[in-house]
């Protein structure tokens, strides 16, 4: 009796990503990612394994999110082995609004100069 060697259906596919590398890619806690996936429409892939369900990134569907939702994301985060897998105008949108909401930010303003002699 000859055995075939079944090959499983679901694998991970080499541009996804699990929650804690996109956890460290928005600089943000596994909880928001959470959120961000029930309540926001972050793009996930739902993996049958065994009893449970594993969720998984496409790194271009979260990138392509992340622009349309102006989230900021730290590309020095992106896993290296991804970048090759990461569409390019993505990647140089990323970093353009990295660098506009870094001169968005609003510095603190100084209590004493908000005072009147009024």
């Amino acid at each position: 009796m000859v055995m075939k060697q079944i090959t499983p259906v679901f694998t991970q596919a080499p541009a996804q990503l699990d929650s804690n590398n996109l956890a460290r890619m928005f600089v943000k806690s596994d909880l928001t990612i959470l959120n961000w996936r029930k309540f926001n429409g972050l793009p996930h892939i739902r993996i049958l394994n065994t009893t449970k369900y594993n969720i998984r990134y496409d790194i271009n569907d979260v990138l392509e999110w992340a622009v349309e939702n102006k989230k900021k994301v730290d590309p020095d985060m992106i896993p290296k082995e991804l970048i090759s897998h990461v569409r390019q105008d993505l990647l140089q949108f990323i970093n353009a609004l990295g660098d506009v909401t870094d001169s968005l930010s609003v510095a603190p303003v100084d209590a004493g100069a908000a005072e009147t002699d009024g």
